[in-house]
């Protein structure tokens, strides 16, 4: 079997050219040779890329199982950073039930944990400004569900300068996390205001994420969901401008 390092690669390059059905292949394959192993970070970031991968695919109960393997891994070993991130799954449940105070309380215990992290060195789960993007980016998606597009605003901007920074990120990793904030972004901006000069702004947003990830991936670098979020969204509001924001394809990929 292939060393965890080795193992981090292949799943972080599927994860970013969205190909889940191979990353659950790979991932019940190791499975047995690595439950038998300590608890350490790069474990517990292999659990969290299957995870992720059965969710895209809409397999919760597989997914549930394999996040049960990260969280576990990650507190076993005393990784904050890694510890923060898997709260993204509560969070996002309980928004789905309504529970928007609940929502508040996980995100504000994220934001205490990962402010605590801020001079730890980038690991397998990413640096710190991974970490806020990652945060603030899904916090304003569940903004965006409460209908509270405005207050989605700011913590996506909050994202935005994150990703920006850089520190400790591949640079595709950066641009795929830049765009996927931006038309997170551009929706929020689209339904915060009923004027028609911020509506076009926020299209033409769009438009430029879309010609920007087209550009990229004629280099070869695979932001195939980024694209295709970005294409529907603008046909679907071209259609129809008014268009509830759950009708539209999110950002909220990871």
């Amino acid at each position: 079997m292939m060393d965890v390092e080795e193992l981090l690669e292949r799943f972080g390059l599927m994860h970013d050219q969205g190909d889940s059905q191979a990353a659950i292949r790979l991932g019940e394959e190791v499975w047995p040779a690595l439950e038998t192993q300590p608890s350490d970070s790069g474990i517990a970031s292999v659990c969290r890329f299957v995870t992720l991968a059965y969710y895209r695919e809409k397999d919760y109960p597989a997914g549930d199982i394999w996040w049960h393997r990260a969280a576990q891994r990650f507190a076993k070993c005393g990784h904050l950073r890694g510890t923060a991130m898997m709260m993204i799954t509560p969070a996002f449940r309980a928004a789905a039930r309504g529970e928007f105070d609940m929502v508040e309380m996980v995100f504000e215990a994220m934001q205490a944990i990962v402010s605590a992290t801020r001079n730890a060195p980038a690991d397998h789960i990413g640096h710190y400004s991974w970490a806020l993007r990652l945060l603030n980016e899904k916090r304003a998606y569940c903004l965006c569900i409460a209908d509270r597009y405005s207050d989605a605003l700011p913590y996506y901007a909050v994202a935005l300068e994150a990703m920006m920074s850089g520190e400790g990120l591949r640079e595709f990793a950066c641009l795929r996390g830049e765009l996927k904030v931006r038309g997170g972004a551009a929706l929020a901006r689209y339904y915060s205001s009923a004027l028609p000069s911020e509506r076009n702004a926020a299209l033409e947003e769009l438009r430029e994420l879309l010609l920007r990830s087209d550009a990229a991936q004629k280099h070869g670098e695979h932001l195939v969901e980024v694209h295709k979020a970005t294409e529907e969204n603008l046909s679907i509001l071209a259609a129809r401008p008014d268009a509830s924001w759950s009708e539209l394809r999110h950002y909220d990929i990871a």
